[in-house]
């Protein structure tokens, strides 16, 4: 696969847009990817509340298996960017953020930090990639 640096945005569940790759299935020939999992979306016309590029947060990604990104080893900063676009209530969905088997966020509910259709965004520092390959679960 062709190497494609080490500042990477993905439109997770969504197209090439605004600087950001689309997403795509991971396979031993591609740089990053999620394994299995189903893409959701919301109509264009819909606002995202405090977002500044509401397109970004209209696409999802529900029910991944894990989430591959090809990186030299080294130290990252990982920043996330959420918006509960679908499900209405807190606790209605919940997930924990596992990089390279480590427990990073456990038990992460986007309702509750932020309204639904509002970006939520998190940074996650000082993240070590042994392997080549940071794993998201």
């Amino acid at each position: 696969p062709e190497d494609i640096g080490d500042t990477i945005k993905i439109n997770t569940g969504g197209e090439i847009i605004s600087g950001y790759y689309g997403d795509q299935i991971w396979g031993s020939d591609k740089e990053y990817g999620f394994i299995a999992g189903n893409f959701q979306t919301i109509n264009n016309n819909v606002a995202i509340h405090n977002a500044d590029n509401d397109v970004i947060y209209r696409s999802s990604l529900n029910r991944l298996a894990s989430y591959k990104v090809r990186l030299k080893p080294g130290l990252y900063t990982i920043k996330m960017l959420f918006s509960e676009n679908h499900y209405s209530s807190p606790s209605d969905r919940v997930f924990d953020i596992v990089i390279e088997g480590d427990l990073i966020v456990n038990d992460l509910d986007v309702l509750s930090h932020a309204p639904i259709k509002t970006a939520y965004d998190i940074t996650l520092n000082n993240n070590h990639v042994h392997t080549q390959q940071l794993s998201k679960v």
